[in-house]
Order: structure tokens, then C-alpha cells, then sequence
């Protein structure tokens, strides 16, 4: 599987998601939010100060795929903005990139091997 492209679609799937902030309390792209506390997450990070620390420790990973010239968001701002989100609808966001990338792995890879009677 190419991490690019499972990152690429989930950055994708993210972000169709509805930001319910007002305008001018955007400092941080809600796409960035929910990919720095998904990988957190997936990283066994149980708290928001668990998640901040995680996303602070490596962000020079999350650069790659990331604008993180704003930096890391505090813990504050990852709770306040998950507890505005519409759970139903991230849900289905996270459900259908899983799909995504369970159809692409199991879809069948011609075989390099002919067999010849």
C-alpha cells in the first residue's frame, strides 16, 4: 500500500467534513485538526494533551503532508473543536476511507507467474 496515496485520500475524505467554527476562529485548518488527532489517535494518544504532545513531537512528519507553518494547535482547540464536530459525519468520513483502502487491498494483483500446460 503507498502511504501517499492512503494519506492523500484520507487528507481527501477529511476534508468534506463541515468546519462548524466561525470564520474568524480559523487559525488552524480543521483538515489539519483531524489528521494530527487521527494519527495520535491510531498512536495510542488518549487525552487532547496526549494528542498536542504527539502532534508537537513530530511534526516534522506531519510537514510532509501538512502546511504546519501555524504550528500545533493546543489541547483546548483540539477539545473545543471535537466537541463541535458532527460525530455522524466524521464517523462516516473515517468508515468510508477504511473501505477505501480495504477494497484497494484486496482487489486481486494479476500474477506475475503464467502457468503453461
Amino acid at each position: 500500500m503507498n502511504v501517499n496515496l492512503s494519506t492523500q485520500s484520507l487528507l481527501e475524505h477529511f476534508s468534506v467534513i463541515e468546519d462548524p467554527r466561525v470564520d474568524r476562529h480559523k487559525k488552524y485548518p480543521l483538515v489539519d485538526i483531524l489528521v494530527y488527532a487521527f494519527v495520535a489517535i491510531l498512536s495510542d494518544q488518549q487525552s487532547w494533551y496526549e494528542i498536542q504532545a504527539f502532534a508537537k513531537a513530530n511534526l516534522n512528519w506531519f510537514s510532509k503532508y501538512l502546511d504546519v507553518t501555524c504550528g500545533v494547535p493546543s489541547h483546548d482547540t483540539f477539545r473545543r473543536v471535537f466537541s463541535m464536530l458532527d460525530s455522524e459525519e466524521l464517523e462516516k468520513s473515517i468508515i468510508e476511507w477504511t473501505e477505501g483502502l480495504r477494497r484497494k487491498k484486496t482487489k486481486p494483483q494479476p500474477s506475475s507467474r503464467c502457468i503453461r500446460w
